[in-house]
């Protein structure tokens, strides 16, 4: 497999003290210092970047032999966004986004977060058994691209199963 994601990462519980004013400039920037590290112990994770109010820029890349680490989450296993897995009593790939819950994406709408928008895409050659993808493209050679068009915390996770031969 190979990932890649660019774009704006916000740390909610952060953000919303910033919004209420709970915190000062040194305190602001003792967060940004401890979240940025935090990010950044995982190898796939290029760069952070501080944008201000809550809000990073990162980079994120990684690669290797999923049926052999079985799992690989973006951000992290604690907090993931997206997660791709290989269950190997199904023989299948499958690769799931997180849902928000009601209640989380109600406050995410008040702290007007709920329309945070994106794109995943992934090209596989592989047989997939399902997936609730905005669009598929024929690529050429049994390639195809599938792409979610998400735009905001009230659309379904994106989900696509593909069948190991």
């Amino acid at each position: 497999f190979q990932a890649a994601y660019s774009g704006d990462l916000i740390w909610v519980p952060f953000y919303q003290r910033l919004r209420q004013g709970e915190l000062s400039s040194g305190e602001e920037a003792e967060q940004v210092a401890l979240i940025t590290t935090d990010l950044t112990r995982d190898a796939a994770v290029k760069s952070v970047r501080y944008l201000g109010h809550g809000r990073f820029h990162a980079e994120w890349r990684d690669a290797g032999d999923l049926l052999a680490v079985k799992m690989v989450s973006f951000v992290r296993r604690d907090a993931p966004i997206l997660t791709m897995k290989y269950l190997k009593d199904d023989r299948t790939i499958s690769i799931t986004g997180y849902a928000t819950s009601r209640a989380n994406a109600q406050r995410l709408v008040a702290l007007g977060l709920g329309d945070e928008a994106g794109v995943l895409r992934v090209r596989t050659d592989g047989v997939v058994r399902e997936h609730n993808a905005t669009t598929v493209a024929e690529e050429g050679a049994g390639v195809r691209l599938y792409t979610w068009r998400i735009t905001g915390v009230g659309d379904p996770p994106p989900r696509l199963v593909i069948a190991l031969r």
